[in-house]
């Protein structure tokens, strides 16, 4: 199968990086190693190119109301200036993609798009596009970069940008090295930080630019292990997982995510799975093991019947043992346990986030 090359690709192999195929396209899984790199976003500065995912800029007087239509959270009660988590869904109330919107303009809104469903996504909204609306899609000619940290505000600071950390998903448009930007207070870690989307024509120059500002910080590029370690702690979904169109956002606990009062497309679906789920989203931990579980295993009840199955699992650094993500049926009670290799192996049910930072 034929992968596409991220802009920053020969950057990152200078790095070190370890490329594998994701989603399509080549990217670095790691430089110095996960734990490390772990680490560092814990503790300093990490910098992610995420450029496989997708801007797909929404413009026009009925995009408001045409968004109100396609997402999860009703677009037009959004400020300008500010965003949200929401979901696009199918008619089921199955989900087809998890995202975040930015309402940049009056009548202009940001989506950022996972990289898996990124086309199938853009073709979706079109197909639904009856209302005065235009497209542009940033997919090819924008880079995505994350910057995630304990120290990453900091950091920021000291490079004169102060972002309103406090407001989640708010936006803001600064130059780096005298390239323009676009910032969004968002993450995928558990710390605080940025998404950074900016032109993939001074893509190189700007993270070239905090790499080298970022070393009084002890910045480090960071790559997919520990993006995935780092969201597995905050028990974040990651779509594929945790969401499919076989999981819709009830069971997967988003409800907070889903406004039933809106008649978006999959709403009336959500309705009737609210007032009678049938699955739903558990977090697990074993703090006697270093074998993490992994996604498709399956879990059982005290009684031995199998009641679900791992979406995501990890060993988790920040805390030292062994965690994971699953469905199970709503009737299922604790005790768990996963089936690893043939051995059922206990696992305490808990609450998410795995990692709640102490300071």
């Amino acid at each position: 199968m034929n992968t596409i090359k991220i802009p920053l690709d020969s950057l990152h192999r200078k790095l070190g990086a370890r490329m594998v195929p994701f989603a399509g396209f080549e990217m670095p899984v790691n430089y110095k190693g996960i734990l490390e790199e772990h680490h560092c976003v814990r503790k300093n500065v990490g910098i992610f190119d995420i450029s496989h995912m997708g801007i797909l800029v929404v413009r026009g007087q009925g995009a408001l109301k045409f968004l109100d239509k396609m997402l999860t959270k009703p677009a037009s009660k959004v400020l300008v200036g500010k965003g949200s988590y929401a979901l696009l869904c199918n008619e089921e109330g199955n989900t087809l993609d998890d995202l975040i919107f930015y309402r940049t303009q009056e009548d202009e809104v940001y989506l950022a798009l996972n990289a898996s469903n990124k086309d199938e996504d853009f073709k979706w909204l079109q197909k639904h596009a009856s209302f005065d609306v235009e497209f542009e899609s940033r997919f090819s000619s924008h880079a995505l970069f994350a910057l995630q940290g304990a120290r990453a505000p900091e950091f920021l600071k000291s490079l004169g940008l102060e972002l309103n950390y406090s407001q989640l998903y708010s936006t803001s448009r600064f130059q780096i090295s005298g390239v323009d930007c676009l910032f969004f207070v968002s993450g995928y870690t558990g710390e605080k930080g940025c998404e950074i989307s900016v032109p993939v024509s001074g893509a190189e120059k700007v993270f070239s630019f905090l790499l080298e500002k970022g070393k009084d910080f002890l910045i480090q590029p960071i790559g997919l292990g520990a993006r995935d370690t780092l969201r597995t702690e905050m028990g974040y979904s990651l779509y594929g997982h945790e969401l499919s169109q076989k999981i819709n956002p009830i069971e997967a606990g988003l409800s907070w995510a889903v406004d039933l009062t809106s008649n978006f497309i999959g709403s009336e679906a959500l309705r009737r799975i609210k007032e009678k789920p049938q699955r739903k989203l558990i977090a697990l931990r074993n703090i006697a093991s270093k074998q993490a579980p992994r996604g498709d295993m399956k879990i059982f009840d005290q009684q031995q019947n199998e009641v679900g199955f791992v979406t995501s699992g990890t060993f988790a650094p920040s805390l030292g043992y062994a965690i994971g993500l699953g469905i199970v049926d709503v009737q299922a009670q604790a005790p768990y346990f996963i089936d690893i290799r043939g051995q059922k192996v206990a696992y305490e049910l808990v609450k998410r986030p795995f990692y709640v930072r102490s300071c």
